[in-house]
This record gives C-alpha cells, sequence and structure tokens, in this order.
C-alpha cells in the first residue's frame, strides 16, 4: 500500500515538484520514499511505500522490470499474485529480485501486455507503468475504485496523485468546480470523473488512462472493466439453486477471498463493528488464520449509538483478541479538525470520523485491517433497497407520504417520549430524517426522484446554490441505453455498487486509514465475490423483509442463531442532537450571513430560511446544514 505522484511533461526541471507531492502525502507510505525521472525528463515518479509484503529493499519502488522496458509505482495489493507468478514461470525464466506482489504485477505487464494483464489480475490498486519503448505512460485503476487516482492536465504538463493535495500543492489556480458542487451539496461527496475543483479530475473506477508525448501531450481514457456489463452477463445465473446451496458457494468463496487477503509480512486485524459484513470476515479469518486475530471496534462511554456490546459477543464466540476504544461526543468534537486533513474535498459523510478515529487505534496493534465494505451494495443491505422491494398501491402511498410529511416532527416528539419513559438511552435523534426520506420517496414519480430521496443529503440542492449544473446519477451512467430490466430495489443497488460504494464509502474508508498509515483490505470487493454476486437472485438477498438474507444464512450456519439476530449495524453519531446543542454556536457563526455571502456561491436568503426552520423547529434541516457546514470547515482551512 502506497502513495503514487507523477509528472508527464516536455521537460521536467528537477524533482522540486515532484518531491512537494511526496512530502504532501508522506502519510500514505512513511517507510520508504524515491523519485525517478526519465533519461529524456519526460516522465517522473514520486512513491511512498507503505511496506506490507516483503519488506526489504528489494521491494522497494519505482521498480524496473527485468528487461528494463517498463517502470511501475504502484498502490495496492494483488490478492492472486502467487498464482500469477506461476503464470509468468511457465513460459518465462525470470530472475527474482523480491517476493512482492509489485514484482509479479510488473513482470506480467512486461511479459503478457496491460489489457491481459488487467483482465487477470484480482486486487485493488491504483498504478503507473512507463513504457521506454513506445513512450507511453498508462495510469489504471481497480474494478471498483478502493484505490484512488487523480489527475490534470495544464499548460502541456499532465500531474497524477493519489490524493488531490498533491496536484494541489503544484497548481496555482485552483478554481471551484461548478458540477462537483453541485453533487457535493446534494450528495454529501462527489463522484468521479469531478473533483471539488475545475481541470483536476478522478479517474473513474474500471479504467485506464494511455498518455502520450509526442509533439502535444494528449491522452484517452479506456475501459478495462464495467460493472453494469458484468451484472448483466451473469445476471441471476444461480436462480435456480436453492438458498443452502448459493450460500454454501459463497461462503466457501468468502473463505478464499480472506484467505488470499490475509497474506502479509506484518500484522493483520479485522474492523469489527458487529454487523453482519464484518461478522462473516471475522469468522473467516478467525478460521483460517493459524494467529488469533486482532479485532477491533469504536464505542461510546455516553452510550448513544453504541453497538460494542454486538460486537463484544460476535469476538467471544469467535475467540478473537478484541480491541475496544471508547470515547465521548466531546472527542469527536475536538477531532473535527482534523477534517480538512483527511478529506482534501468537501465530504460530509456522518461517520468520517469514527472511521478516522477507529483507523487510529487498529493502527497502534496492526498495520493492515480486513473490513465488511461492500456487502451491503452486493447483497442489499440498505433500507432503500429493502423499501423499493415493498409493494404499495398508488392510494395508499399518497395517504401514507401525506400524513408522514405533515407530522414528522411529531412521530420523532413521540418517539423520543416513549423511550425516556422506558430510559433508553439509545435514542434515534435522526428519525424525523428518515421518515422525511421514506415520506419523499413514496411520492417519488420516477426513478430518479426515488432514488435521490432515499440517498441524496438534499433534493433541494439548488435551492442552496446560485450555479445549478448537475446531472442525475442514472444519466451518468447512461442506464437509459442498457436495454435494462431490473426491479427498483436491483437498480437500486447497482448503482449504490458503482456510485455510492466507491465515491462514498470507499473513498472514506482509503482516507481514513491511509491518513494512519493502516492498509484497509475489502474481501466482499475481491472479484470472484462480486461475480457470485451478480449471479445471484434478489429473492436471496431480501426476502422476510430483510436485506442480505443469504449473508445472514452463511452467518446463522457459522454463529449461534440467537447472536445473528441480535447483530445490528454498528456504532453512529448522534448527529441530530450534536447540530442542536454542542455544535450549534460553532454552526451558526460558521453560517453567519456574512461568511456565506463572501463565498459567492450561495442564495443567501434561501439557506438563512433553511437554517431558521431548522432551529425554530419547523422542518428538521440537520443533513442539510450538516452539509453546508462541512463545506464551510473545508473552504475556511
Amino acid at each position: 500500500m502506497c502513495g503514487i505522484s507523477g509528472i508527464i511533461s516536455h521537460n521536467i526541471e528537477n524533482k522540486s515538484k515532484l518531491l512537494k507531492m511526496s512530502n504532501s502525502i508522506n502519510h500514505r507510505g512513511p517507510d520508504f520514499n524515491s523519485i525517478w525521472i526519465s533519461e529524456n525528463k519526460n516522465v517522473g515518479f514520486a512513491h511512498n511505500r507503505l511496506s506490507i509484503i516483503d519488506l526489504s529493499n528489494n521491494a522497494n519502488q519505482p521498480m524496473f522490470c527485468q528487461n528494463n522496458r517498463f517502470v511501475l509505482s504502484f498502490n495496492g495489493e494483488i490478492y492472486n499474485y502467487k498464482i500469477l507468478k506461476k503464470e509468468i514461470e511457465k513460459s518465462f525464466k525470470i530472475n527474482w529480485k523480491s517476493s512482492s506482489d509489485t514484482e509479479v504485477l510488473l513482470e506480467f505487464i512486461s511479459n503478457f501486455g496491460l489489457n491481459k494483464t488487467l483482465k487477470m489480475i484480482n486486487g485493488m490498486y491504483a498504478f503507473s507503468v512507463f513504457d521506454k519503448v513506445k513512450n507511453i505512460t498508462y495510469l489504471c485503476r481497480d474494478r471498483l475504485g478502493e484505490k484512488p487516482l487523480y489527475y490534470s492536465l495544464k499548460n502541456d504538463e499532465f500531474i497524477f496523485s493519489s490524493e488531490l493535495k498533491a496536484i494541489s500543492s503544484v497548481i496555482n489556480t485552483k478554481k471551484i468546480s461548478k458540477k462537483g458542487m453541485n453533487y457535493y451539496f446534494k450528495y454529501g461527496f462527489i463522484p468521479s470523473p469531478h473533483s471539488i475543483y475545475d481541470n483536476i479530475y478522478k479517474l473513474e473506477p474500471g479504467k485506464y488512462i494511455e498518455i502520450y508525448l509526442k509533439n502535444n501531450l494528449n491522452y484517452k481514457i479506456f475501459e478495462h472493466y464495467s460493472f453494469i456489463k458484468e451484472r448483466y452477463k451473469n445476471f441471476n445465473k444461480l436462480s435456480q439453486n436453492s438458498i443452502n446451496k448459493n450460500a454454501k458457494l459463497l461462503s466457501n468463496e468468502l473463505d478464499n477471498s480472506v484467505e488470499s487477503e490475509l497474506i502479509s509480512d506484518v500484522p493483520i486485524g479485522v474492523l469489527l463493528s458487529g454487523g453482519i459484513d464484518s461478522s462473516i470476515i471475522a469468522s473467516s479469518a478467525s478460521i483460517i488464520s493459524k494467529k488469533k486475530i486482532n479485532t477491533f471496534t469504536l464505542g461510546s462511554n455516553d452510550n448513544i449509538h453504541d453497538e460494542t456490546e454486538a460486537a463484544k459477543k460476535v469476538s467471544e464466540y469467535l475467540g478473537t483478541k478484541h480491541h475496544v476504544l471508547k470515547v465521548n461526543s466531546s472527542d469527536f468534537l475536538k477531532n473535527f479538525i482534523q477534517y480538512k486533513k483527511i478529506y482534501d474535498e468537501p465530504f460530509s459523510d456522518t461517520s468520517h470520523l469514527i472511521t478516522y478515529l477507529l483507523c487510529k487505534e487498529t493502527k497502534k496493534h496492526v498495520k493492515v485491517a480486513l473490513t465488511g465494505d461492500g456487502g451491503d451494495e452486493l447483497f442489499g443491505g440498505y433500507n432503500r433497497h429493502i423499501y423499493s422491494a415493498k409493494k404499495i398501491n398508488p392510494i395508499q402511498k399518497n395517504f401514507i407520504s401525506s400524513i408522514i410529511s405533515k407530522n414528522s416532527f411529531l412521530f420523532e416528539k413521540i418517539y423520543y417520549f416513549f423511550n425516556q419513559i422506558l430510559k433508553n438511552r439509545e435514542i434515534h435523534s435522526d428519525l424525523s430524517i428518515k421518515i422525511n426520506k421514506y415520506s419523499k420517496f413514496l411520492s417519488a414519480k420516477n426513478f430518479d426522484q426515488a432514488y435521490d430521496a432515499l440517498l441524496a443529503i438534499n433534493n433541494q440542492h439548488f435551492r442552496i446554490i446560485k450555479d445549478r449544473n448537475y446531472t442525475s446519477v442514472k444519466h451518468i451512467y447512461n442506464l437509459d441505453n442498457q436495454n435494462i430490466k431490473l426491479t427498483k430495489s436491483e437498480l437500486f443497488m447497482l448503482l449504490d455498487s458503482i456510485f455510492y460504494l466507491p465515491e462514498n464509502i470507499l473513498f472514506k474508508m482509503d482516507r481514513a486509514s491511509m491518513l494512519n498509515s493502516l492498509e484497509a483490505r475489502a474481501p466482499f470487493l475481491n472479484n470472484n465475490i462480486v461475480s457470485i454476486s451478480h449471479q445471484i437472485p434478489i429473492k436471496q438477498k431480501i426476502n422476510y423483509g430483510k436485506g442480505k438474507y443469504i449473508l445472514r444464512t452463511i452467518l446463522e450456519n457459522r454463529m449461534q442463531s440467537n447472536l445473528v439476530k441480535n447483530i445490528k449495524k454498528g456504532f453512529s453519531i448522534p448527529l441530530n442532537s450534536w447540530i442542536n446543542n454542542e455544535l450549534k454556536e460553532l454552526i451558526l457563526d460558521t453560517l453567519d450571513k456574512n461568511n456565506l455571502y463572501d463565498q459567492g456561491i450561495f442564495d443567501i436568503n434561501n439557506v438563512q430560511k433553511i437554517i431558521n426552520d431548522h432551529y425554530s423547529k419547523k422542518i428538521n434541516h440537520t443533513l442539510i446544514i450538516w452539509n453546508l457546514f462541512n463545506y464551510m470547515i473545508w473552504k475556511k482551512n
């Protein structure tokens, strides 16, 4: 796991820019830093290494292949590298200088070409490789977007890096992107290929770039993998199999995936939230590993939204060495300023601080951690997948939607009152938010509205900003021209896998883990698991009003059924309470009319109305205010 940066130009005068980029992302690879510039001074790579497999200097990068034609700078892990190594050795004699997956990747490219390599490798990656013969540089990103890659072309100079901050450190003009800003204020994140800045882009998952430098500098983008195409190619192939048969198949493949991702020359653990996905990963790891597995959970001393008990019970059953980090609300709030350091774009996912603090604690004990990321998207784990699977006639829809929309705060007060009587401290203070989302979902007139109702932070983002430049998610991926014959819940899962997963979940985990020099691996995103997920019918994913039905079946076969029934989602923050209490003064100061006016992008009157309506308890605008607040904190810093 590493940080990569590079420059392609007609003349790289010195190492200064590369050094500046490398220093800005040193957290991604503090074990070894190196800079390489080609003899013709057209290509320069900077590498920050986090040593995981083969800790020796022989595995340092940038790395040269045996015939010296290709130079590689690689961020990631290739989980099937031992298989690929045997494949190379069938046809070629290689004098291996290391036992790293990096060298195997490089030699595979050298001997079989890039296209075959991208079809064969199974892992997470973003890498740059320079072909000295053709004078072409290739930038490649993994299938589902686990590892990031930013790039920019300006003044006949192509710059790329693992993080945006490295590029922005050497580019003077950083004009805010209208489209990026529109996506942020709608969803709380900015999807590929956009970033918060004009002329700085993210390479999309499953794509690679060819950069040519002759008289002029040009580049082309190609697709090496399409989640959508694979989805339809393998759609419901296992539909005739029983749930038990498919569960066994998936269970065995998950074990294989975890086994391949346990390969490491440094200590390894599992992030255990107490949910279904992480519990399955922990169960596989505890069976396969020859050593006692370390598991890690974040909990709260004030018992707000705390699910550490579920994780503890799973740990006790599996016999793992369990670590629990207990924090207070004040711990989260004082770490809030880390936001800008972690995420160099505005990002308002409510769990970003949780993820950061958990990774920080985990790094004290291990250098690699397995996660349950991907289970929800591939196997129907979100409420929106379940809601969209339910059939409600139009009259019922309109009636329920009308009642809910008019009484969401009343429902929340009733819920709060009864929880107080029952002395239940785990009060879901965001109930009115969920109620309002469900109301908008029921009243949606088309697919775009239905999806946005449940995913978007702000369905009226156009009220906040002056410059409106937005494309619906469905049209981003050209789903209207895909001959799609999926149910609404299947479409939701498809979009979550190609949109929400890489642009929110994986983005968050990469930044939070790498800031702490911790490598995070997601066994659910193994190529074979993804392929099987396409083949399993929807009724085995969502059934009896529950999501991830097949994963529940697997876990029940591995653990006590009563333990599985009590498994919940995991830790979350009391966002509504913070905004109305602990953060209120800071928020009102940050979102002061003059501060907003200075930005020159906001519809001041509408923003003020949103703030006033919220704090006068007319409408719960918690998520919109959190969204605005995060942007202003990012911009300020």
